[in-house]
């Protein structure tokens, strides 16, 4: 169901002698966005060359993503066994095409695995979330020496 714009305030200049409308003004407001992945453009180069993102496994990562946690929350994905049927069931793919995708995906850095069955998402790939939030991902904090460094790739074995 589509929600519909809601007018907040209508003001409306007339001309006193004739009535005719002379300006218009409306505030809108516009329902809430819908959830959604970012892709950055600006990392398209990598992402061009990047195996991981091939347009035969592109259905599968779309599912992957939905199912992935907002950016303030560590931008993660588990994949459980019935999670692993359901996106098998929705793209038409079978199990051993999945496993075989996230093995291809977690090569080429589009997921880093950080335990069994959960996977961080590139944050220099997708995004999910809050630009702030995203930033924070992107960014690695050495608090012994109390600086911030800021990753210019996502490095695939480290973290």
């Amino acid at each position: 169901m589509k929600e519909k714009k809601r007018i907040l305030y209508e003001e409306t200049e007339l001309d006193s002698s004739t009535g005719e409308v002379l300006k218009r003004k409306t505030s809108l407001q516009f329902p809430k966005e819908p959830a959604y992945v970012k892709l950055y453009f600006d990392c398209l180069g990598v992402v061009i060359q990047n195996d991981g993102l091939n347009e035969s496994l592109n259905d599968m990562l779309l599912e992957v993503l939905k199912m992935g946690s907002y950016a303030d929350e560590d931008q993660t994905v588990t994949l459980t066994s019935y999670q692993k049927k359901k996106i098998c069931d929705k793209t038409g793919k079978s199990p051993r095409r999945l496993e075989q995708a996230i093995t291809i995906w977690v090569k080429n850095g589009v997921l880093r695995r950080i335990s069994r069955g959960t996977y961080r998402i590139n944050p220099f790939i997708f995004g999910k979330g809050e630009w702030r939030d995203i930033c924070n991902l992107r960014a690695s904090f050495n608090f012994a020496e109390g600086s911030v460094i800021v990753e210019r790739e996502y490095d695939v074995k480290s973290k």
